[in-house]
């Protein structure tokens, strides 16, 4: 268990230079939308529309509303966290990874709970500390509590406007 703490302590030390620059996210909104495909049979086509708040430098929550098209039409609504990454090396770089939970319901009015587990991403400021562009890779259990089955969703292209 001491060799495990240690080398914990070690990683730790050697990535807090990696992560130290900071982009004054804290307090900010960023709004954005994006769009590209979920995987789970038949492939559908993801409209993403989306909204988070900084509570600190690195920790947003935000809301993410997913419109599925391709058989019936799914709409998802679901609340997420996410850790915002600084890179020294790579300044307009921001990698993150979060979680969320929401509820979705089709055109066939089957409800079901979605369960994000994990979200990761990363966004490229294009405007400083404006503009953000990157993709988003997530992978869901569905569930409506008699049956359980999964997705994997990737948007291609996001965009975000920070304010």
């Amino acid at each position: 268990m001491k060799k495990i703490a240690f080398a914990l302590l070690i990683l730790a030390s050697l990535a807090a230079p990696v992560m130290s620059q900071a982009s004054n996210r804290e307090g900010k909104f960023q709004a954005g939308g994006g769009f590209g495909l979920a995987f789970r049979s038949p492939v559908r086509f993801d409209i993403n529309l989306n909204g988070e708040y900084f509570l600190t430098e690195h920790i947003s929550l935000g809301l993410n509303i997913d419109t599925l098209v391709r058989g019936p039409t799914t709409f998802v609504f679901q609340g997420f966290g996410r850790y915002n990454f600084d890179l020294d090396f790579a300044p307009g770089w921001v990698p993150y990874a979060g979680a969320g939970i929401g509820g979705g319901i089709n055109t066939n009015s089957a409800g079901f709970l979605d369960i994000m587990i994990p979200d990761f991403g990363f966004k490229y400021e294009l405007i400083d500390n404006k503009l953000f562009l990157g993709p988003d890779l997530s992978f869901h259990v569905l569930t409506n509590f008699s049956s359980t089955t999964w997705d994997f969703r990737m948007l291609f292209v996001q965009a975000d406007f920070r304010f």
